[in-house]
C-alpha cells in the first residue's frame, strides 16, 4: 500500500455467458485482472448474467465458503465499489469477508433483495492492494460479482512527465549558454 491511487476509475464488468471456465482474465487501459476461485472443480468459475461466481459440481456456485479472488497487475489498485449479486434471490443474506493482499479488511452483510443486485460503496475505506478476495462465510453462499470499479495509481505517468520537464529545462539552459558564447 505504498502509493496513493488517484486516477479515473476502471470498471470491470463480469456480466456474460462464458459458462463454466477454469479462469478469467481481462485487460482494460493497461490494467489486468485475473480471477480465480477456491473451488477444487476442474472448472472453478462460472460466468453468467449475474457476473462471476464459484462453480463446483452439479450447479453453478454451490460450494459453501466459496472465495473469489481478483488479482490486479501491473500496479496496486484501490477498490472503489462493487456490484454483488444474489442470482437465485434467496431469502438468506450473503455474509462475506473482504481481504486485501491476504489481510482481512472487513465483513459485509449483503441482504438479498428482490432485485438481486446490491451495490457496495467500498471507496470510502481507501483500501489499496494488488489482490482482493471475497469469501462467503455464512448465510447464503449463492453470490457472484457482477462489476468492480477500481482506481489505479499512475506513478509511471508522473515519472515520465517529470523527466520531460527536466529535459526541457536542461535543453533551455544549454541553448542559453550556446547563444551567450
Amino acid at each position: 500500500m505504498a502509493q496513493s491511487v488517484s486516477a479515473a476509475p476502471i470498471v470491470f464488468d463480469f456480466n456474460g455467458n462464458g459458462g463454466y471456465m477454469s479462469g478469467y482474465s481481462e485487460t482494460i487501459n493497461g490494467v489486468t485482472v485475473n480471477v480465480s476461485s477456491s473451488s477444487t472443480s476442474a472448472t472453478p468459475l462460472y460466468q453468467g448474467t449475474f457476473g462471476l461466481g464459484v462453480s463446483g459440481g452439479a450447479s453453478a456456485m454451490n460450494d459453501f465458503g466459496e472465495t473469489l479472488t481478483f488479482s490486479f497487475s501491473p500496479d496496486e489498485v484501490k477498490i472503489l465499489n462493487g456490484l454483488v449479486v444474489d442470482p437465485l434471490r434467496n431469502s438468506a443474506n450473503v455474509i462475506f469477508d473482504l481481504f486485501g493482499d491476504g489481510v482481512l479488511l472487513g465483513t459485509f452483510n449483503v441482504a438479498s433483495t428482490t432485485s438481486s443486485y446490491v451495490f457496495l460503496n467500498l471507496g470510502q475505506y481507501n483500501w489499496e492492494a494488488t489482490e482482493f478476495s471475497f469469501s462467503a462465510v455464512s448465510g447464503s453462499d449463492q453470490f457472484g460479482i457482477k462489476q468492480l470499479s477500481v482506481g489505479v495509481s499512475e506513478p509511471t505517468v508522473l515519472l515520465l512527465m517529470g523527466l520531460g520537464l527536466l529535459s526541457m529545462g536542461i535543453a533551455r539552459t544549454k541553448r542559453r549558454k550556446d547563444s551567450a558564447a
